[in-house]
């Protein structure tokens, strides 16, 4: 009895250190029975009571095995229930009868329900178990928790049934770990009913991949008819049909030719900027090579027919894959015979759109692309365009559209604007055109006024690209140009355009690299009227960029100039300006190096910067923009 009570009271502390309350135990008087010993035994024996009326009705029950008697054990003489601890409670199982299987034998505890036994308010400390040999060996070789195992929602620990055991998806078979990362890809597997699915496309998705599909089933099969029609006007030595040429059958020849021009058509209104996929779709079919060859077709049927050729080429060559295939199918020799046919017939109308057409072709082809600059160069695109420029220079009936087009196809021959090749061939190229006759065709131009001012922003911009070297310069100034530019910086006071005002700046301060023109500008008051048009413009930095910067090319070298410069208001705009736009970081810079000019060249000019305060405007660009450091001030 001693040997109990120690093992007693071992006990107790034991549970008390763990937290856990239990009723005080003492030896039981003979004859007790486990609802008088243990109070807990006797509320879990009322929650299962139903559970042992229908285990009694079972046919396989068997007498309760007879009680354990243990000197170390507490609490004895129940058959039915042992607490060992104070910690478990382990149910036996009645021996079985006539049973194959002993998972077959359910233990009574096994139909209480699971949120009966949650309710019990000591529950949570009791693990309950069954002296089942087989479910012991399953516990033995069950895996440790995986990540597919399910959780209880309220612990976050492994979620388990009124058996103890952990729950788990079914598996018969053990797993392969998958290979990719489960951390960060959740991928559908059998064995993980939770993993998210993937979404299947929503009907929007669907009906975009369906209109696509249709799309381009579309644009194929007009392709495939514009080439049908090509076949059969095409002749066994390649060439086509001419309607000039007596037909044995012009009813059938003619109805070919209104199937190509019908197809032609069609394939013309998928050429819009607004659906790209429509032109890599024509591209993809062969749509460039096959407008080069409708084309010729129709040369000799209805030449206004043969302008539909073209405008599908407009929408494809913008295209960084048509510009290849563009070359690839001979396409610059084409507009350059496009481009020549108004000096054969200068007063069609019908040529004159086509060339037109021609014309924008080439600009649209050779911007941004110096291998196709080159290949127009060397198939003699100079000359060609400055025939066209100066036929529509001399005529007084000639439209805007082809100068502009003439205009923009000279840009795209001279300036450097492909960033693939470290050097352009763009100088090189405006030498040549200026040495065929370029700059006497704009000087004829511009006294027009009617044809000049439209388009004077290209016209300014072309010049500008044209003058790049010394002697191109003088010649420009020799045959009255400067004097002409001068006289639309009035035009542009009177008229503001920010567009004119910028391109007039820059194309005035592209010829003053010359010190010949330097003089010449000085002397017909250029710098007055730079400083006029800027005071016009004093909310537009980049006029104010730009005519800053011709202020200072006049001035670099000639004092004179400098002296007539300030005379003029140069230092009194440059205050005005920089405390205006204190967030313009390109203007200021090119303000600090048009004071840093003035002073160097002129030291009698540094008074006057101080006195007007200059000196802290500079120090504030300096430190507010990096640019601005680097201004020699």
């Amino acid at each position: 009895m001693e040997k109990t009570s120690e093992n007693n009271n071992s006990i107790s502390t034991m549970d008390m250190e763990q937290g856990r309350r239990l009723p005080k135990v003492v030896n039981p008087p003979p004859g007790a029975t486990d609802k008088d010993v243990n109070p807990l035994i006797a509320e879990v024996d009322k929650d299962t009571e139903s559970a042992k009326t229908s285990a009694e009705k079972m046919a396989i029950v068997s007498e309760p095995s007879p009680p354990q008697n243990d000197d170390n054990n507490p609490i004895a003489g129940s058959s039915e229930t042992t607490v060992h601890k104070g910690t478990e409670i382990n149910n036996q199982l009645p021996a079985t009868k006539n049973v194959d299987k002993v998972e077959d034998v359910k233990p009574p505890m096994m139909d209480q329900s699971k949120e009966t036994l949650e309710k019990h308010p000591l529950a949570d400390d009791f693990k309950l178990e069954f002296d089942d040999p087989v479910a012991a060996k399953k516990e033995q070789v069950q895996p440790p928790m995986g990540r597919n195992d399910t959780m209880d929602a309220q612990s976050q620990q492994p979620a388990h049934d009124i058996t103890g055991q952990i729950v788990r998806p079914p598996l018969t078979v053990q797993q392969a770990q998958p290979p990719w990362n489960a951390d960060t890809e959740r991928v559908p597997t059998p064995w993980n009913d939770n993993t998210a699915q993937v979404p299947p496309p929503s009907a929007k998705d669907e009906t975009t991949i369906s209109e696509t599909i249709d799309r381009e089933h579309y644009i194929e099969k007009k392709m495939n008819e514009l080439d049908k029609s090509l076949l059969l006007l095409r002749l066994e030595d390649g060439s086509y049909i001419d309607w000039e040429d007596k037909q044995s059958e012009p009813e059938r020849v003619q109805t070919l030719f209104e199937t190509l021009i019908e197809a032609l058509q069609k394939i013309e209104k998928l050429c819009i900027k607004s659906e790209p996929e429509n032109i890599q779709y024509i591209i993809k079919y062969e749509g460039i090579q096959r407008s080069i060859q409708a084309y010729y077709a129709l040369k000799t049927y209805r030449i206004t027919w043969s302008s539909l050729a073209l405008r599908i080429l407009l929408g494809c060559i913008e295209d960084k894959n048509g510009k290849e295939t563009f070359l690839k199918a001979n396409g610059p020799q084409f507009i350059l015979e496009a481009l020549a046919m108004e000096s054969e017939e200068p007063f069609n109308y019908m040529i004159r759109e086509l060339s037109c057409l021609a014309a924008n072709a080439l600009a649209l082809a050779a911007k941004n692309n110096d291998i196709l600059r080159e290949r127009f160069m060397d198939l003699g695109a100079d000359e060609v365009l400055v025939t066209y420029l100066k036929f529509h220079a001399e005529e007084l009936g000639s439209d805007g559209a082809a100068l502009q087009a003439a205009c923009d196809a000279i840009c795209s021959l001279t300036i450097a604007d492909d960033d693939q090749f470290p050097a352009s061939n763009g100088f090189v190229n405006a030498m040549r055109l200026a040495k065929v006759g370029a700059i006497e065709a704009f000087l004829e131009i511009i006294p027009q006024k009617c044809k000049t001012m439209p388009l004077l922003p290209s016209l300014c911009l072309t010049l500008k690209s044209l003058v790049v070297n010394d002697e191109i310069c003088t010649n420009f100034a020799q045959e009255g140009g400067i004097i002409m530019i001068l006289e639309f910086f009035e035009y542009a006071c009177k008229h503001p355009n920010a567009v004119v005002g910028r391109n007039l700046c820059a194309l005035l301060s592209q010829l003053a690299c010359s010190d010949a023109n330097k003089d010449e500008i000085v002397r017909n008051d250029g710098l007055k009227s730079i400083i006029q048009l800027m005071k016009t413009y004093h909310e537009e930095p980049s006029v104010l960029l730009e005519g800053f910067a011709a202020i200072t090319t006049l001035t670099l070298r000639p004092p004179q100039h400098v002296k007539e410069a300030v005379e003029a208001g140069a230092l009194d705009l440059a205050v005005e300006l920089m405390e205006a736009h204190p967030n313009e970081p390109k203007m200021l810079c090119q303000a600090c190096l048009m004071i840093g000019n003035l002073n160097i060249q002129n030291p009698e000019n540094r008074p006057i910067s101080l006195e007007k305060g200059l000196e802290p405007l500079i120090r504030k660009a300096k430190d507010t923009h990096e640019i601005c450091k680097d201004a020699d001030t």
